[in-house]
């Protein structure tokens, strides 16, 4: 069975300009297959069938082999397969319709509280940095204020990444001190903001000439 291994990997290498890392990793996954292939009295590629390569699947599982293995080694064992099919080794590719397992969500990690105060200290040291250039609202200070703007909307308000982005200045209401957010499925919601967030963004809207309500907040360096 290693005969058109060797075969395919040469000519990942050749055809595709694969590394070493990455012929190496498909070598040690097809092994892998290989070995419980032959347990089971399959001596040749072609006699392994949607079944066996099922029942390999459920060998894997029942070894501890984390989802994320696994489905790199069903990965490597149709792009093996299919390369034999066009070479004519084979005449189906028995691994085309088996999945592995669902790769688990992994929950988000929230920042502590030591690690926000450093992430908003910081944004806050930027700005003072930038400050001691000059009082003239120049182009590196509103980045800076830019910064310090967005991480106290982020934290003061808990938004959403593409929720902040998304805000227009008429979507701010500094009289009130909040902010109408459009979130996930078109639903609006109002956010209360702190003052240190209230004061970021009236300073940094100053600094940017004041645009008008329908200009998005939050700008790239490209505009």
């Amino acid at each position: 069975m290693e005969g058109p291994v060797d075969l395919f990997l040469k000519s990942l290498s050749a055809n595709r300009g694969a590394s070493a890392h990455t012929l190496l990793a498909y070598r040690s996954d097809l092994a892998a297959v290989r070995s419980f292939m032959t347990a089971q009295g399959l001596g040749q590629w072609e006699r392994v069938g949607v079944g066996e390569v099922r029942a390999y699947v459920a060998h894997a599982i029942g070894a501890g082999l984390g989802a994320a293995s696994l489905s790199r080694r069903l990965s490597a064992l149709r792009s093996f397969y299919a390369h034999g099919c066009r070479q004519g080794w084979f005449k189906a590719n028995p691994a085309l319709g088996v999945k592995g397992p669902k790769k688990p969500r992994r929950l988000p990690r929230a920042l502590d509280e030591a690690e926000v105060k450093r992430l908003v200290r910081a944004a806050a040291s930027l700005l003072a940095v930038r400050t001691a250039r000059g009082n003239k609202p120049d182009t590196l200070r509103r980045r800076a204020l830019r910064v310090q703007a967005l991480v106290e909307v982020l934290y003061g308000g808990g938004l959403r990444a593409g929720e902040a982005l998304e805000l227009d200045w008429a979507d701010v209401d500094f009289d009130g001190g909040f902010v109408q957010v459009r979130g996930k499925g078109g639903k609006e919601r109002v956010i209360p903001l702190g003052k240190p967030a209230q004061k970021a963004l009236a300073d940094y809207r100053y600094a940017c000439g004041n645009p008008p309500g329908r200009s998005p907040v939050f700008l790239s360096k490209s505009g």
